[in-house]
């Protein structure tokens, strides 16, 4: 029996084919894009009957469903009516909002519209032999949205982004909740498949997704004038709402052009890339501060060694990080009033502010008969870090390593969750130390906790595709290949993972009979 179905990568459970991987022509992969897909909408209710809701003066009833909870150890189930208006559901009928006099938000997403068939993308995705093929699948590839790159045997290049991007009125970015009570801000439509961003065998040889900007501002405009005459003069067009700044995009080009010809070697390097290129434009203007006696200067010449990549077991990159965070918290949490995010776009906000000592955003709020300075806050940061840190690790500096503080933990829902000492070390993996953070190539994003940064967004993927021999291809992600705690693969990959290691990946009959452990066979049962 043959099958000409063939195909290898990964994928999730129940998907009905490989999200990302490779058959006998192409290879693919992917990353998540910043599309906005949902909205909010404030809903007014009829003031003569709560049934019912307000659009454009005409009374709309709200559609009831009935959402059963079920609990376990024979508790019974809850019954959850919610209720549903022509964008979506209420969000704010939760308990907690039941009593505010808050206006009803509703959720418009634009998975729920239906009208394509991401089944039918993925079998013809796996299926497809070139670049028109690819593309063809994808134009049923409606929701999540993706950074697809493409490659083929023949040393074709591309890039596609496929999805449902809204279509909004100019007046509403979607950055913020729309007046559900009036049609002016419904949805246009979706952005057509064939204006989506797109490139293939671009002229300087490399295609490079790293969460980034895929596309220059002017895009939209360009948008705006092709499609304004079917879709309004009035609308607004963005297929990339608050994208990441861009230093891991930044980072990898840098090592694309660092030589003239790439093999499995540099790119395995590519992929364990720790180099913090936030902390190579922040670090230096608290090293230029004077500190007096409150940092030792053996401290600050072991920081100014420093090579800027954040390595398990460098301990300059573990003070570095708690500075960071310790500044961002002085120079934003008055404004904010509450923690600001880790990620790089407030990296790039923060190092856009080292060239301006005048701004006031420097002042803290909180302190009303002072004016704080750049060089203030910056001084009073990094001391702030290095007191916490020896608080924490004492003074022998060089016995720090970032990989003890910066940790991966592998929680397998819900029993991981479940606070049963013996069933959480059954099915979780780790905590383990690893490096790299949340602008590195090796990427491994945190939340701060009590002197610990646990992982929140790393590479749980990693693939470097041969195309000269499949079979020579390399994989490696997170924790093991079977979903079973008692089995012996169930954890094994996670110290491969954490240090960027790799595995053959196999695809061919012969190759994969060559070096099989075990075999399965599902042998059908005979009819009677």
């Amino acid at each position: 029996l043959d099958c000409p179905f063939d195909v290898t990568g990964f994928s999730l459970p129940s998907a009905p084919g490989v999200l990302i991987g490779h058959n006998a022509r192409i290879a693919w992969g992917l990353t998540t894009p910043n599309t906005d897909t949902m909205d909010l909408y404030t809903i007014t209710v009829d003031p003569n009957d709560s049934s019912r809701y307000l659009v454009d003066g005409e009374s709309l009833p709200f559609e009831i469903v009935t959402e059963e909870i079920k609990f376990g150890d024979g508790e019974p189930s809850v019954q959850l009516p919610v209720r549903v208006t022509r964008f979506g559901p209420i969000l704010t009928d939760i308990e907690s909002y039941k009593d505010t006099s808050e206006l009803p938000l509703a959720l418009k997403w634009a998975g729920s519209d239906g009208g394509y068939d991401i089944v039918a993308a993925l079998i013809n995705l796996n299926k497809a032999t070139d670049w028109d093929e690819f593309r063809a699948a994808l134009k049923d590839w409606g929701m999540p949205s993706q950074n697809f790159v493409y490659a083929d045997v023949d040393g074709n290049i591309g890039y596609q982004l496929p999805g449902r991007v809204p279509i909004r009125h100019k007046d509403h970015s979607g950055m913020s909740p729309a007046d559900g009570s009036t049609k002016k801000y419904d949805w246009r439509g979706y952005i057509p498949f064939e204006y989506m961003p797109r490139i293939y065998n671009p002229a300087r040889g490399y295609i490079v997704t790293a969460n980034h900007a895929i596309v220059p501002p002017a895009f939209n405009a360009q948008l705006a004038e092709a499609l304004s005459d079917q879709f309004g003069a009035d609308s607004y067009f963005n297929v990339d709402h608050v994208p990441a700044y861009g230093y891991r995009a930044w980072r990898a080009e840098e090592l694309l052009l660092a030589k003239d010809q790439h093999d499995s070697a540099s790119f395995k390097l590519m992929q364990a890339d720790n180099l913090s290129l936030p902390a190579y434009q922040i670090l230096p203007a608290a090293l230029n501060l004077d500190f007096g006696t409150a940092i030792p200067a053996d401290v600050l010449e072991w920081m100014g060694q420093w090579n800027y990549r954040l390595d398990m077991g460098s301990g300059q990159a573990l003070l570095y990080e708690k500075f960071y965070n310790t500044l961002s918290t002085k120079i934003w949490q008055d404004e904010l009033q509450g923690e600001p995010s880790t990620g790089d776009m407030l990296m790039w906000s923060n190092h856009l502010l080292l060239d301006q000592p005048n701004n006031p955003i420097w002042d803290d709020l909180t302190t009303t008969n002072l004016i704080e300075t750049r060089d203030e806050i910056i001084k009073a940061a990094f001391m702030e870090a290095y007191q916490e840190t020896i608080g924490i690790l004492g003074t022998d500096y060089r016995q720090w390593k970032w990989g003890d503080a910066h940790l991966a933990a592998f929680v397998s829902n819900p029993l991981g969750a479940s606070g049963i000492g013996p069933i959480e070390s059954y099915v979780n993996g780790g905590p383990v130390g690893i490096g790299g953070g949340t602008a590195t190539l090796n990427r491994a994003s945190y939340a701060s906790d009590g002197g610990r940064y646990y992982a929140t967004t790393i590479s749980t993927l990693r693939i470097i595709y041969d195309f000269s021999d499949f079979d020579q291809s390399l994989w490696m992600h997170t924790t093991g290949q079977s979903g079973h705690p008692a089995s012996n693969h169930y954890r094994d990959l996670i110290e491969l993972w954490r240090n960027v290691q790799f595995l053959p990946m196999i695809s061919s009959q012969a190759g994969v009979e060559g070096v099989a452990k075990n075999t399965l066979k599902l042998v059908p049962q005979p009819p009677n």
